[in-house]
């Protein structure tokens, strides 16, 4: 198990950029609050991209002009474009995709930056998250799945990570995997896991690194649609796995059909 990093020399590193995505459309409410956590990062070569997936509040009438922070409008075309867009305008050699609820702890990114700095051949490194309410109180501990000697199993049984910011990608990661995909359900995070961890070494640690709301507007409070997008992420990835994984996806399938899940 890889325990919470010491981040106490990261300053003595040749610092890398690091690219923080925030797609956004519809959750005014917490937009400013999001980009301020991604501006007190501690660790300060950072690059702020909010890209506005033509959401009928605009993300500028919110934040006005913020040094630090890029605003791209495009029109609307879901979460898996505007995550691909700002990609696109991004220049950082690691990123974190921050959804514009939650809210980056302020030592995310060093914690992030030392595991992959540990791991040079980890595509993406994920930390532990805790959930809170629409008000940002606390709605309990600390949450990361356990240590696995296999990630491709841990990911094929279901999403480990619960938010997309308690992960950091390599951009070469990214690239080769061809980034988000649009599946037509809110997994497209999921997917992009299921694509790094047949390609990369993943690394785990216990650090907090991001607050994760839960709110009435979440996409994740429907049920029925993430069933339905794991069984499409499924069938998506299943021409890329070996004879071993793909036994252990349909043996998992079974499973879940005979429990009617």
């Amino acid at each position: 198990m890889t325990d919470t990093p010491d981040i106490s020399d990261v300053a003595d590193r040749t610092q890398p950029l690091v690219s923080i995505i925030i797609p956004f459309y519809r959750q005014e409410a917490y937009l400013g609050a999001t980009v301020e956590s991604a501006k007190r990062q501690t660790y300060r070569r950072i690059e702020i991209i909010v890209v506005d997936d033509g959401s009928p509040v605009s993300a500028s009438s919110v934040l006005g002009v913020q040094d630090g922070v890029t605003i791209v409008r495009t029109e609307n075309g879901g979460s898996a474009a505007a995550r691909n867009r700002g990609f696109a305008a991004s220049s950082g050699e690691f990123l974190v995709f921050l959804d514009s609820d939650d809210v980056l702890e302020p030592d995310a990114i060093a914690m992030q930056l030392m595991e992959l700095y540990r791991h040079p051949d980890a595509g993406m490194s994920f930390g532990a998250l805790r959930p809170i309410d629409a008000n940002g109180n606390a709605m309990g501990p600390p949450q990361v799945c356990k240590a696995k000697r296999n990630y491709v199993r841990t990911f094929l049984l279901r999403n480990a990570i619960l938010c997309p910011a308690a992960v950091m990608v390599r951009r070469d990661a990214f690239a080769k995997v061809g980034g988000f995909d649009k599946v037509g359900f809110p997994v497209e995070d999921y997917l992009l896991y299921l694509k790094i961890v047949l390609e990369f070494e993943v690394v785990r640690h216990t650090a907090c690194v991001v607050a994760y709301r839960r709110h009435a507007m979440c996409v994740t409070n429907d049920m029925d649609a993430m069933r339905h997008g794991r069984v499409a992420v499924l069938k998506w990835i299943e021409p890329r796995l070996s004879p071993g994984q793909r036994v252990y996806m349909w043996c998992v399938r079974g499973a879940r059909a005979a429990l009617g899940r």
